[in-house]
């Protein structure tokens, strides 16, 4: 958006002074300004309301900006606000849209209806129908990893005679992809009936080769500590306001790391997953290095905060500081796995890190955890998948 202002300005300054020759440059700068939203973009509503945006901006900036000099440029106002209203209505069109795509995507591809009345005898005899009502209480999550050569009709007698729902927990991999991955079921139902269940399915070694609940992580719980120490500073290159009050910064020589950096090109951006609880895109130190994802919205504001400190665009007079310079460094993307409260399950930790990975990302951040005696193996046949792909997983410890 700064290109299209800056773009505009110049254009106008240009007429004012007579300059012709600069008009070439304004030009160049909108042009850039929208190349540069589009290549942002993450999809075809998203590119060209980003692109109305920047040349509205532009526009608009043109024209203020010369009748203050006192040589209007006719006709730029109308076309600015034009382009400012399609890109929000593109804008609001796409919010819905999104939130039509995430309710259909939290309706999971089932691999089986809705099991039957089990009957008044066996295993279950004293306990209530699994879901028959919404008001069942004590709802559980099993997962349950077949062997690379079974399959769902194997447990069904199992399933069925419990009364349970089952769908495949990753639906979009394939045997090819990873085989314990795609071979991982949910049984969600009653928790008495899952523990039974699990001691049937635990018992048949021939099918069944693993099987744990379906635990839960959190963001970790702040900690105050007193980094007075740490903040002392012999000054620093970026201009970021915050960046004083970041103690992180003097730890991880950050400073240091700047002076080097301002003089260097990358060859490519990292691309730096977020997995938590979304990223607001629209933050004023992450916009202009979001890239596309799912996880745009933050209605907590952790995953926004780990974004920032991860790839905050840097040396922009906004915000904090990262070590992605003037943001030529890092893209940020997000892959929401854990609610506004902060929460989330295995399984939805476990997919936002194969997403993530899916999508060719250089280095996937975990900032939550929970205690466990074991490491959940969905979690970890992930993050072993994740490096098959050539990503860096790191992890809050």
């Amino acid at each position: 958006m700064i290109y299209g202002i800056l773009g505009g300005l110049l254009l106008a300054f240009a007429k004012s002074k007579r300059r012709g020759v600069l008009a070439l440059p304004a030009i160049g700068l909108l042009v850039f300004g929208v190349v540069n939203r589009v290549a942002a973009a993450s999809g075809v509503a998203d590119a060209v309301g980003g692109a109305l945006l920047v040349a509205g901006l532009g526009f608009l900036a043109a024209s203020v900006f010369g009748r203050f000099r006192g040589t209007p440029l006719p006709g730029l106002a109308p076309l600015g606000l034009i382009a400012l209203l399609g890109s929000l209505v593109l804008a609001s069109g796409e919010t819905v849209f999104q939130a039509m795509n995430e309710s259909n995507a939290d309706e999971r591809t089932a691999v089986g209806a809705k099991s039957t009345d089990p009957g008044a005898s066996g295993p279950y005899a004293e306990s209530p129908d699994a879901l028959d009502s919404a008001e069942a209480d004590d709802v559980k999550q099993l997962l349950v990893e077949l062997g690379p050569d079974d399959s769902l009709d194997e447990i069904r007698g199992l399933i069925d005679e419990a009364g349970v729902e089952v769908e495949r927990a990753f639906p979009r991999l394939t045997l090819a992809d990873d085989v314990d991955l795609a071979q991982t079921l949910i049984l969600t139902g009653p928790a008495d009936r899952l523990e039974t269940l699990r001691r049937l399915l635990d018992a048949d070694r021939e099918n069944v080769d693993h099987t744990e609940w379906n635990g839960t992580a959190s963001i970790p719980t702040p900690v105050d500590v007193n980094y007075s120490a740490a903040m002392a500073s012999d000054g620093h290159l970026e201009n970021d306001p915050r960046a004083g009050d970041q103690w992180a910064l003097n730890v991880a020589n950050a400073h240091e790391a700047h002076r080097l950096l301002a003089n260097v090109t990358p060859a490519k951006k990292a691309v730096v997953a977020i997995i938590d609880t979304g990223v607001d895109d629209r933050h004023e130190d992450i916009a202009e290095v979001f890239g596309g994802s799912t996880g745009r919205g933050d209605d907590n504001g952790h995953g926004t905060h780990c974004a920032g400190i991860a790839g905050a665009a840097t040396n922009n007079n906004l915000g904090i500081a990262s070590l992605n310079w003037e943001g030529r460094f890092i893209e940020i993307r997000s892959y929401q796995a854990l609610s506004g409260f902060g929460a989330g399950t295995t399984e939805e930790i476990a997919q936002a890190i194969i997403d993530a990975a899916r999508d060719g990302a250089d280095v996937i951040s975990l900032s939550l955890g929970t205690w466990a005696p074991n490491p959940p193996k969905v979690e970890v046949e992930a993050v072993e998948y994740a490096l098959d792909q050539g990503a860096i997983v790191v992890a809050a410890a």
